[in-house]
């Protein structure tokens, strides 16, 4: 039996791990969650390439336990510590988690939701340099390639919901601009934009980055030469859902909101049907190719607060409600993919 002071310090060591631990059931399976780490990837502002959710196996997490109570300044004994980590787990008042999502639509209040909106305001203003780099860089100058880009763009704040089942890809010389389409998504989307170098992080086996990401962009990260790994791709673009799988971690599946792009030096960026409905395909102007200057500018621009917030203001006032972002135009370089 515990007296008064031990009792006082049971109550405080339950109370601890409470504050700084949670439970989270993942298909019947019960993980465990350090709540900075929960923190940390619902708030935090590091790259989502580097921060991922932990779940840890229950005698992984008694060890944390264990260093938390020893790292506090509560006098509990240590025959009593497993009892509080039992007394932890029975309580009604220990956070339990039903599963993860990462969705728009509000889920049920237990759900794990790591989803996260765009960071800037919108502002209404003057975002030319940014329009000049869409329409005449990015489209080439062609209306109806403009039109859909700014749409798609628009299609991602206004409907996040709606997964659109098209790839945006870009290719063109070096120096051209495609770095910077890239700064511009993660100006907007800067907590759950991907980058991607190994296509094998989509497509492969351990996709644990997917989980609390909504922009994915290829970056070179293409094979030709590979139709498993094409299919695989094309099955990711459609797909309501996608399955997590992680190292050392229990398998999750989640709905899918995921909108995908690429950008390639090749013309022939992809094995595709001539018919395949799934990617929007454009060669980049060489207009401003190696022009630095230019280019300083623009990502001056980008980073503006000015500029950016007044480019979310248009996307998420432009009128999209006669769009339909799975009609793409057909574009002579997605004829030239075979």
């Amino acid at each position: 039996m515990l007296d008064e002071t031990g009792l006082e310090s049971f109550r405080a060591a339950v109370a601890l791990l409470t504050k700084k631990f949670a439970m989270i059931t993942f298909e019947n399976r019960i993980s465990y969650l350090d709540r900075d780490n929960v923190r940390e990837v619902k708030e935090g502002e590091d790259d989502p390439n580097e921060v991922t959710l932990r779940p840890y196996e229950r005698r992984a997490i008694i060890i944390l336990m264990r260093r938390c109570l020893e790292n506090s300044n509560i006098a509990i004994e240590d025959k009593d510590v497993g009892r509080a980590i039992l007394a932890w787990e029975k309580s009604p008042g220990t956070l339990l988690y039903d599963g993860t999502a990462f969705s728009p639509i509000p889920t049920k209040p237990n759900r794990l939701n790591l989803w996260r909106g765009p960071s800037i305001k919108p502002v209404e203003g003057d975002w030319e340099p940014i329009q000049y780099f869409l329409r005449v860089v990015l489209s080439g100058s062609d209306d109806k390639k403009y039109q859909y880009l700014l749409r798609y763009l628009a299609h991602a704040i206004q409907r996040p919901e709606e997964k659109p089942e098209i790839m945006i890809v870009f290719y063109g010389g070096q120096g051209v601009g495609k770095g910077t389409f890239n700064t511009l998504l993660r100006r907007i989307w800067p907590y759950t934009t991907l980058g991607v170098q190994n296509a094998e992080e989509v497509v492969g086996r351990f996709s644990g980055c997917m989980e609390r990401s909504y922009i994915v962009f290829f970056d070179e990260a293409w094979f030709t030469g590979s139709k498993r790994t094409i299919n695989s791709l094309k099955s990711k673009i459609t797909e309501s859902w996608m399955r997590i799988e992680e190292k050392m971690q229990p398998a999750r599946t989640i709905n899918s909101y995921h909108r995908f792009f690429a950008v390639a030096n090749d013309e022939h960026v992809a094995n595709t049907d001539r018919d395949d409905r799934r990617f929007f395909v454009c060669q980049i102007s060489d207009v401003h190719k190696q022009d630095k200057p230019y280019f300083k500018k623009l990502k001056a621009a980008i980073q503006d607060e000015r500029c950016i917030s007044a480019f979310v203001h248009h996307l998420t006032h432009l009128d999209i409600s006669d769009f339909d972002v799975r009609e793409r135009p057909i574009t002579s370089e997605h004829l030239y993919q075979k």
